[in-house]
């Protein structure tokens, strides 16, 4: 990590080798470690934009997981929110605008997909994959993690957004549009939930990262639908979302 943040990539990416190579080495290849290493080293991955082997290891990592974890467990959903950065963030190559926005958009569907089941590997008694479902905020094993994948989602449907409004296909635009809305609005009601809660300094200056950008996205989004309808409520969301963002 010191190396990666140092920008020293391939140092970096020599030790994160050398890391899972000792932890098979002297361990075994199903360990709960190796498994968090395979992790880590696809976050460094995917951080990195280095996409040709990043699929091999998360899905080792995924592997250990399940066996270690289950499918109900912070690790997993940051397994499948791997997948998910993996298909929004890689280019998409392609012949013509047209190709690359039908590219992009399958793309960011996938991503979309994966994004839900992170959602749902941290919320108990919660199996909904329909990646256009709002997940509940209730009954999380981890709202911190529940906010970081709500987040993603609420970027996924700008997105789509973005790509259905160049191709003047207004309806998908809207809708997709109050979906991020619906999504970012879930996202500032968690950040108000973890407020009043109890928090360690690790986790308060986590949210401090994560709960200025949530709001300015919010307010973004809410704005961006008012002067598309010039319906006010819109608009008074923006709004609450200024005067909830000055409280926190």
């Amino acid at each position: 990590t010191i190396y990666s943040d140092n920008g020293n990539l391939e140092l970096a990416n020599a030790y994160y080798l050398k890391s899972i190579e000792s932890w098979i080495k002297y361990y075994n290849s199903e360990i709960y470690g190796l498994g968090e290493e395979y992790n880590n080293y696809t976050h460094f991955l995917i951080k990195n934009e280095k996409y040709d082997s990043v699929k091999i290891y998360n899905e080792r990592a995924e592997k250990i997981i399940l066996k270690t974890y289950g499918p109900k467990s912070v690790f997993n959903s940051d397994i499948q929110l791997n997948y998910g950065d993996i298909f929004l963030n890689r280019d998409s190559e392609a012949v013509s605008i047209k190709d690359f926005r039908i590219k992009k958009r399958n793309n960011i569907n996938k991503a979309l997909a994966y994004y839900q089941k992170a959602a749902v590997a941290v919320i108990e008694d919660y199996n909904n994959i329909e990646p256009l479902s709002l997940p509940p905020i209730e009954n999380t094993i981890s709202e911190m993690q529940l906010l970081t994948v709500l987040k993603k989602k609420a970027n996924a449907f700008t997105q789509l957004g973005e790509i259905y409004q160049a191709e003047m296909d207004y309806e998908n635009f809207l809708r997709f549009n109050i979906s991020a809305l619906h999504t970012i609005n879930a996202c500032t009601n968690l950040i108000h939930r973890l407020r009043i809660g109890y928090l360690n300094e690790d986790s308060k200056l986590m949210l401090a990262e994560k709960q200025e950008s949530t709001f300015m996205e919010a307010i973004e989004i809410a704005y961006r639908l008012y002067r598309f309808t010039k319906e006010k409520q819109y608009l008074l969301m923006a709004f609450e979302f200024t005067e909830k963002s000055k409280s926190a």
